[in-house]
């Protein structure tokens, strides 16, 4: 059987680092419809976490694949070229201390399955996808919810300027168009 499940926006949201080499995340934006993720001129990184319900998967399911898939709608200059891999990480049931969003969500030094890497998005307007690591499947929750932190492999450019992608989020109001 296949199961489609859309983002929760209610706990979906971007965490800005509080200066470039710091690792603690200080700003967030849980309502917005554009994720970023990358950058900035500061040379703060940008996580976003995407948050699934994958309660209605049955209790005794197991998961033989899944897929994650998000819609690009802006993307800097040679933002893959100075920021590496589009990639995520995932835990059940959330990152921080509840399901909503919060500055904790940002820390990356709490350990996590890999969860993969997404296609390259090569403009605006399209979906790319990550299909997740075989191995890591049994962590998808069967039980309640699934976030996700998706980052780039290089936390920032090191230089002065913005390089990010902008990803929709479960706040987007066409429902197709979420993640």
């Amino acid at each position: 059987q296949t199961l489609r499940v859309r983002s929760n926006g209610v706990n979906d949201g971007m965490v800005r680092e509080s200066t470039e080499t710091s690792g603690i995340g200080n700003y967030i934006d849980p309502s917005n419809q554009l994720l970023a993720v990358g950058d900035d001129s500061l040379k703060r990184q940008y996580v976003s976490i995407l948050d699934f319900n994958t309660s209605s998967l049955p209790d005794h399911a197991i998961v033989t694949s899944a897929v994650l898939r998000v819609k690009v709608m802006f993307l800097s200059n040679e933002t893959y070229t100075k920021l590496g891999s589009l990639k995520a990480v995932f835990t059940n049931p959330f990152f921080g201390s509840s399901l909503q969003l919060e500055k904790a969500d940002f820390d990356n030094n709490t350990p996590v399955p890999v969860a993969g890497v997404f296609s390259k998005a090569s403009g605006i307007n399209q979906w790319i996808t990550l299909r997740l690591l075989s191995n890591n499947l049994s962590m998808v929750n069967n039980n309640g919810h699934t976030q996700f932190r998706i980052y780039f492999s290089k936390d920032d450019s090191n230089d002065v300027i913005k390089h990010q992608i902008g990803l929709l989020s479960g706040n987007y109001s066409v429902v197709t168009d979420r993640p």
